[in-house]
C-alpha cells in the first residue's frame, strides 16, 4: 500500500511536469483541462503496471544488454524522424543510469512520408544478421548524424554501415530478404497492437508511452517496476506478422495523450 501511494505520488510529480507548463492569458482553462488529463493518464499508466503489455524479445533478434535483465525497455521508432533522435537520447541515459538492469531493443515503425526511413531499418535488420554489436553501432551512428540523411540518403547509409565494418556485399544482398522484411513486418505489427500511431513510441517495464516524455515518467516507471521485484509477464496476445509493404505517405493518427509529439 506505502509502495502504491509513493508510485502515484512522483507519478504525479511527473506528469505535472509535463502537463503544467502553460502560462498567460487562458492559462487557468488549459491547466484545468490538463489536471483531468493528467487523472487519465496516471489511471492508465497505473492499469498497464498491474496489467503490462509485454513485446516480444525474439531469441534471434538483436538487442543490447542481457535477455533476463529485469528491466525491458523497447522503441518503436523512425531513422528519419527527427522526434526519434531525442527518444534514442532518452534510451540512451536510461541505460547508462540503470546498466545491466535494462536489456534494450529497437523496433522498427518507418513513416510514409520518410523516404529514408525503410532503406534505414532494412540496413540495421541486415547487419543485425551479421552482428547485434555493428547494427547497434550503426543504429548509435545514425542517430547522432540523423541531420544527414535527408540529404546523404544511400550513399550515407552505406558510409555508416562500412564504418561499423559490416560485410557490405552480404548486407546489401539481405536487405530484401524474407527475413528482414518480416522482422520490420512484425515489428509494425506490435506497434499498432501497442496502440502506437505515430514515433516514436516506447513499452517501458510494459508500460506504452506515446510521444516524446521526459526521463523522469520512465525513471517513475522503471523504480517502482524495480521494487516490485519482479519482472513484466509476457504478453497475452502477440501481434501476427503480416507480409512488410512500404508504408503509404499519410500522417499518423493524432495522439490523444498533448503531451505527445509524433514527427512531422
Amino acid at each position: 500500500m506505502g509502495r502504491g501511494f509513493e508510485f502515484i505520488a512522483v507519478l504525479g510529480l511527473a506528469l505535472g511536469a509535463v502537463l503544467f507548463a502553460e502560462t498567460g492569458p487562458g492559462a487557468s482553462e488549459q491547466q484545468a483541462i490538463r489536471q483531468m488529463q493528467m487523472r487519465v493518464e496516471e489511471q492508465r499508466i497505473q492499469s498497464e503496471m498491474a496489467n503490462p503489455k509485454a513485446p516480444k524479445l525474439a531469441a534471434d533478434r538483436a538487442v543490447v544488454g542481457n535477455r533476463k535483465a529485469p528491466i525491458v525497455l523497447v522503441t518503436y521508432s523512425d531513422f528519419q524522424c527527427p522526434y526519434c533522435s531525442k527518444g534514442w537520447e532518452t534510451t540512451e541515459a536510461l541505460r547508462k543510469q540503470y546498466g545491466k538492469k535494462i536489456v534494450f531493443m529497437f523496433k522498427h515503425f518507418p513513416l510514409g512520408f520518410h523516404p529514408w526511413a525503410m532503406p534505414a531499418a532494412k540496413r540495421f535488420e541486415a547487419i543485425a544478421l551479421q552482428s547485434a554489436q555493428k547494427a547497434y553501432q550503426f543504429h548509435d551512428a545514425l542517430f547522432r548524424e540523423q541531420a544527414k540523411l535527408s540529404t546523404g540518403g544511400e550513399a550515407f547509409l552505406d558510409g555508416l554501415a562500412k564504418k561499423v565494418k559490416a560485410n557490405m556485399k552480404k548486407m546489401k544482398a539481405d536487405l530484401d530478404s524474407d527475413k528482414v522484411k518480416a522482422r520490420i513486418a512484425h515489428d509494425m505489427e506490435e506497434a499498432k497492437f501497442m496502440g502506437i500511431s505515430g514515433t516514436p513510441g516506447f513499452n517501458v517495464a510494459g508500460v506504452v508511452f506515446k510521444g516524446a516524455y521526459p526521463l523522469e515518467m520512465f525513471q517513475t516507471v522503471i523504480d517502482a517496476r524495480l521494487k516490485e521485484g519482479k519482472r513484466e509477464v509476457a504478453a497475452k496476445k502477440e501481434p501476427k506478422p503480416k507480409p512488410v509493404a512500404e508504408p503509404k505517405a499519410e500522417t499518423p493518427k493524432t495522439p490523444e495523450d498533448p503531451a505527445t509529439q509524433s514527427s512531422p
